[in-house]
């Protein structure tokens, strides 16, 4: 035990004699530096929101078919001009055309009983009711001719308004039946950005306001304006759907 004591001394002067000398540094001089003031002013910056959307013809329609019948003929080829009224396809119902030709002939029969009936009632050689009853009959038989008519004419499809065909759904010698969709038609006279602007967004985006529009396939740049906004926001991408019109040579 007594050998410790010297040792122990000695570091700790070592110690105490390693702090007692600081190094030293010499500081540069900074010259002086120039500036300006300014008086702080409040400004207000516009905020931009990139969303993508879709071009879409505002005038577009899926043609059904309203009657059943096999295609007998299609004028609706994709990319093909329309104008109002034109053929896009015919069917070949000759039930239809049948039951047409039946149902004008039970009219013919029966206004010629209503005609021989009004002239005995005149002469008061027949009853009020049967007189009633043979006008009636003619009036049945009429309104049957003009409804098969009406179904012979929905063999021949034709387009609503003017524009293009941009597919077809079915061939010639297929059996289609009512509600059954044959050809698809846009009016690209008519075009509409449609896009979903997100719920927190859709407060600032108001009718006939004007958004910036960029459409690079086209390379459009362009203002358009807000024609429509959804009332409601999609339950499930929380979005507004909004469209702007895009001019007719876009």
């Amino acid at each position: 035990m007594p050998r410790l004591v010297p040792f122990l001394a000695a570091g700790l002067l070592l110690a105490a004699g390693c702090g007692q000398s600081p190094p030293t540094s010499q500081t540069a001089e900074v010259p002086p530096a120039s500036v300006a003031t300014a008086v702080a002013e409040s400004r207000q910056h516009a905020s931009m929101e990139l969303i993508p959307g879709t071009v879409r013809a505002a005038r577009a329609a899926t043609i059904m078919a309203r009657v059943q019948g096999a295609v007998k003929r299609i004028e609706a080829d994709p990319g093909r001009p329309l104008a109002t009224g034109d053929l896009l396809l015919e069917l070949d119902a000759l039930e239809i055309a049948a039951r047409r030709d039946q149902a004008k002939a039970t009219a013919a029969r029966a206004a010629a009983d209503y005609e021989r009936a009004r002239m005995l009632f005149d002469k008061q050689a027949t009853t009020k009711a049967e007189y009633d009853a043979a006008q009636a009959r003619a009036a049945e038989g009429a309104a049957a001719a003009a409804e098969a008519e009406v179904l012979v004419g929905y063999t021949r499809i034709s387009a609503p308004f003017a524009g293009v065909v941009v597919r077809k759904h079915v061939e010639v010698g297929d059996l289609v039946s009512p509600g059954r969709a044959v050809v698809d038609i846009e009016d690209p006279a008519t075009l509409r950005l449609e896009v979903e602007v997100p719920e927190s967004l859709a407060a600032r985006v108001v009718l006939g306001a004007t958004l910036q529009v960029q459409v690079a396939a086209a390379g459009l740049d362009l203002a358009a304006p807000v024609v429509e906004i959804t009332p409601a926001a999609d339950p499930v991408s929380r979005s507004v759907l909004v469209k702007l019109a895009l001019p007719a040579d876009a």
